[in-house]
């Protein structure tokens, strides 16, 4: 009776310790999104550096520079943000 009892409770302890696994180690801390917005590190952002940001997202929008976003590129715009096969994201509030 005893080594039908032993051979349980190996069979256990090696079952249970097979099972235990290390977790992985947390994800490294992405940046704040407003971390961009904030060229200067200090903490706050100024309105010359919104600005600033602001200026360099409608360049790189206006693909062909002539100063205005026309139906095809605010088209495109949208279709970069919205996620293959899925539904465009919530708009951020600001």
């Amino acid at each position: 009776m005893r080594l039908p009892l032993l051979l349980a409770m190996t069979m256990t302890a090696a079952t249970m310790a097979s099972a235990q696994t290390v977790a992985p180690p947390p994800p490294a801390a992405a940046p704040a999104p407003s971390a961009n917005a904030d060229p200067a590190g200090n903490g706050v952002v100024t309105k010359a550096e919104w600005q600033a940001r602001s200026a360099a997202r409608f360049d790189r929008l206006d693909t062909n520079h002539d100063g205005t976003l026309d139906a095809t590129e605010r088209a495109a715009m949208r279709d970069r943000r919205r996620p293959p096969g899925g539904r465009p994201p919530a708009p951020a509030d600001y």
